[in-house]
This record gives structure tokens, C-alpha cells and sequence, in this order.
């Protein structure tokens, strides 16, 4: 698995992330439970007993508060946004 891009046709692809993707600049609660598939971004912060759920993208500055569950394909963001 050392490319996330895989071959369909000649010159077309399937981009299949393979993996959770969360930045170290992220601030991320050891309790927090993450789905696969999830993006967390530069200075987004996720506090304790927060569930994200899988295919989930959490963008830059937002924050995910205390005991929030986040289901299957969301995307939270806009800068300062506040969930819980």
C-alpha cells in the first residue's frame, strides 16, 4: 500500500484514502474516539469524549467540544466554528 492512487483506466484514478489523516499541529484528546478515514487538520481541536465518525473532515481552527458525536461524512469548519 504504498500509493493511495489507484489505476482505473489509462490516464484516470481513484484517490482511496487508506488512512486517518490528523495533523500534529491538531489538538486531539486522548479519549476522543476517531473513525477511519478522518482528516484533522492544522489547529483544529478535539476535546474529551468526543466521537467523529468515519469519512469525517475536521477543518482548521474549528473545535469539537466535550462529549459531541459527529456521525458518518461530516465536515465541520468555517473558521471558529464551535460544535457540541
Amino acid at each position: 500500500m504504498d500509493s493511495p492512487m489507484l489505476p482505473v483506466h489509462d490516464s484516470k484514478f481513484i484517490i482511496q484514502k487508506l488512512e486517518n489523516m490528523i495533523s500534529p499541529l491538531a489538538s486531539v484528546d486522548s479519549t476522543a474516539k476517531i473513525g477511519k478515514n478522518v482528516t484533522i487538520q492544522p489547529f483544529a481541536y478535539i476535546e474529551r469524549d468526543a466521537e467523529i465518525g468515519d469519512d469525517c473532515v475536521i477543518m482548521s481552527n474549528a473545535s469539537i467540544l466535550k462529549g459531541t458525536r459527529l456521525g458518518k461524512g461530516n465536515q465541520k469548519g468555517t473558521p471558529w466554528c464551535r460544535t457540541g
